[in-house]
């Protein structure tokens, strides 16, 4: 049982001030909330962002909860006359701010709460950042689920306390009693989860290396990045808005003139009221809409592939093209564009709704929440923009923005973790490696090799590096490049592939070894990938897991060397410079006019030589390389290309 201290009058604020300002350790967190739709409420970017609690453990069973803006609070805002007044809550988190300054402080997912607590005071807490529970849990165990309760009642054995009582994203619509209780229980039960998880990490000193060494350090390097953002021209954004809704209406218009019977208009075209006349609405080609699907049939579509849960036909964007390959069916191509421009419409509504006073935007990044370590973004995802939407991203005036592409990173990778001394050769000696593959292919030089050679031997080492099967490389080819392979060629450059880099083979069935010996592998570093399907009487639930385990510790690996690039950064500022995000193997960033040439240098030494050795113990034979694209938007159409290597 959690004993609470409600700080609702100013002496007893003095008295938690006093508490915090003296404890060696203090766990925090904060109930926040603002006047945006759901979706929205716990963005600190929105003008009317508000603080509704903040909670503070400095030793275990208790907890001092303080009323900010919760309408039962002494200094919570009250409106008069239509009108907000100040009622001192931001005055007293400022105070409270100051206070935790300089001490060790711990919370769970405690970016999020740093990034409010500077956005709403101006107090800057990101290297009193001790100690994460989200992250030490996801570092212990990247399977299972996160959230605070769920890590408490697994490791404390404590019972549900928040979501049956109470929606967080409103908190100031529910009794101070409530928002108090379970408040309170937030910071005591993670108190508590510290000292389990510190000593859980005791006894893993490879975890406890990843965990103090990484993870912690890239946590405070990605809430600078955070609070950089990402620049929007609202202007360019509403453009591209205005032609895709423009272009939609002219593709469904067509389809629907062309191709679609008077029964199924009649059944699906129209709105029926009974005391209005029925009015015309546009039905949906969604993939999974009803009349998308009576279409495809009512058109004598062939079904390729059936989904698992319902057995109904699937009509993925792999399949449509499927389909669209063979000329009978012209209209797939305008349903995959009318489909291709309502995915765009809907990420630059997003943009322009999610766009700060400031003109940015301001995405998270999640390092605690895919299993392989690679980071997330949401709120908005900056991760999956399409090439013809980042000329909305320009850099601020006097500042050029770059793009800094570990270059084949993964095959880098899989070459150093083999031993392959054949893939180790082309890189040491810095030749093209898809050329070179083609040309031992095909049984040709490589100054014989043409670009569609190319391209299908980098289909193929990119495919097949993983321990794709033949069958998986088919729809793998199609999907990824365009390129129709058939079973028989498959089957023979899969082969062919394997003769030419032998050292992947062996690589491929240590791993798949390791994994069925322990469960689990491990990337260069020290992260530990668990695969519980390996167990599963499903066969092929254990050949996923396999291919986990072949791919796990290469994506990983390439992961922590841009995490690692990240955190060199931060901690050798420029006044020249800011991270504004990665993309998987990128870095972006925005760098001042009259710098580019040192901080292009700073980036890439970052990205080239990563300090694996000196944190981890590991070393690095494969060379790097780094690719800059440097231009006036992210989407500049003509950057001026800077190649760094080792």
């Amino acid at each position: 049982m959690t004993f609470i201290k409600d700080v609702n009058h100013p002496a007893k604020l003095e008295v938690l001030l006093e508490e915090i300002a003296a404890a060696d350790f203090v766990y925090f967190d904060l109930e926040t909330l603002n006047d945006s739709a759901a979706e929205d409420a716990h963005e600190d970017w929105h003008p009317h962002s508000r603080i509704t609690a903040a909670s503070f453990t400095v030793r275990p069973g208790q907890a001092f909860v303080v009323p900010l803006s919760h309408p039962e609070g002494v200094w919570a805002d009250h409106v008069h006359g239509g009108m907000r007044r100040d009622g001192g809550w931001v005055e007293v988190m400022t105070r409270l701010a100051k206070a935790m300054k300089g001490t060790r402080l711990g919370a769970h997912n405690g970016k999020f709460d740093v990034r409010w607590i500077h956005s709403v005071t101006g107090v800057d807490l990101v290297d009193d950042l001790a100690w994460d529970t989200m992250v030490s849990a996801y570092v212990l165990d990247e399977n299972l689920p996160k959230g605070l309760e769920a890590v408490a009642k697994a490791e404390l054995g404590v019972e549900d306390w928040k979501h049956t009582q109470i929606d967080a994203r409103r908190t100031e619509s529910y009794p101070w009693s409530l928002v108090s209780e379970y408040a309170s229980k937030d910071t005591d039960y993670g108190f508590q989860l510290v000292d389990v998880h510190r000593e859980r990490l005791k006894e893993e000193p490879g975890l406890a290396r990843v965990y103090g060494l990484l993870m912690m350090p890239v946590v405070r390097a990605l809430i600078r990045v955070e609070r950089n953002g990402l620049l929007l021209d609202s202007e360019v954004t509403e453009a591209k808005l205005d032609t895709a809704l423009v272009r939609i209406a002219q593709v469904e218009d067509d389809l629907l003139a062309r191709y679609v019977s008077p029964e199924l208009k009649e059944a699906f075209c129209w709105k029926h009221y009974k005391t209005k006349p029925s009015v015309p609405v546009r039905p949906s080609w969604s993939p999974n809409s009803k009349f998308f699907h009576a279409f495809m049939e009512d058109i004598g579509a062939p079904v390729l592939s059936r989904t698992e849960k319902k057995g109904t036909p699937s009509y993925s964007e792999d399949n449509m093209l499927k389909i669209a390959s063979t000329g009978e069916y012209p209209y797939i191509e305008q349903i995959l564009e009318a489909r291709k421009l309502g995915k765009d419409t809907g990420y630059l509504r997003g943009w322009l709704g999610k766009r700060a006073e400031d003109g940015r935007l301001y995405p998270t990044l999640k390092p605690a929440h895919v299993t392989t370590g690679r980071l997330s973004s949401v709120n908005p995802n900056a991760q999956q923009i399409s090439r013809h939407l980042k000329d909305c991203y320009p850099s601020p005036e006097g500042w050029w923005f770059v793009q800094a592409d570990q270059s084949q990173v993964e095959v880098r990778i899989i070459a150093e973790l083999s031993g392959d001394e054949a893939l180790l050769d082309l890189y040491r000696e810095e030749r093209d490696v898809y050329m070179e593959t083609a040309a031992r292919i095909y049984g040709i030089q490589p100054w014989q090799v043409d670009p569609s050679q190319r391209q299908r031997a980098k289909a193929i080492v990119l495919g097949f590096m993983y321990g794709m099967s033949a069958k998986g490389f088919i729809d793998y080819a199609f999907a990824t490049f365009g390129l129709v392979f058939t079973l028989q060629e498959a089957n023979e450059f899969r082969a062919a592939f394997f003769l030419t880099y032998p050292g992947l083979r062996r690589f491929h069935e240590e791993m798949k070894m390791t994994a069925h010996t322990h469960g689990y592998v491990r990337s260069r570093i020290g992260r530990r990938r668990r695969l519980p399907d390996l167990r599963s009487p499903m066969q092929g639930f254990v050949a996923a897991a396999e291919r986990q385990a072949i791919n796990a510790p290469v994506q990983s690996f390439a992961s922590d060397l841009m995490l690692l690039a990240i955190i060199t950064l931060d901690r050798n500022p420029s006044p020249h410079r800011k991270v504004v995000g990665t993309v998987h193997d990128s870095l972006i960033a925005e760098i001042r006019e009259g710098h580019v040439k040192g901080e292009v240098e700073s980036i890439a030494n970052a990205m080239l030589y990563p300090p694996i050795g000196r944190l981890f113990g590991a070393k690095l034979k494969v060379p790097l390389k780094v690719e800059f694209q440097i231009g006036r938007s992210w989407g500049d159409p003509d950057p001026h290309i800077v190649t760094i290597s080792t």
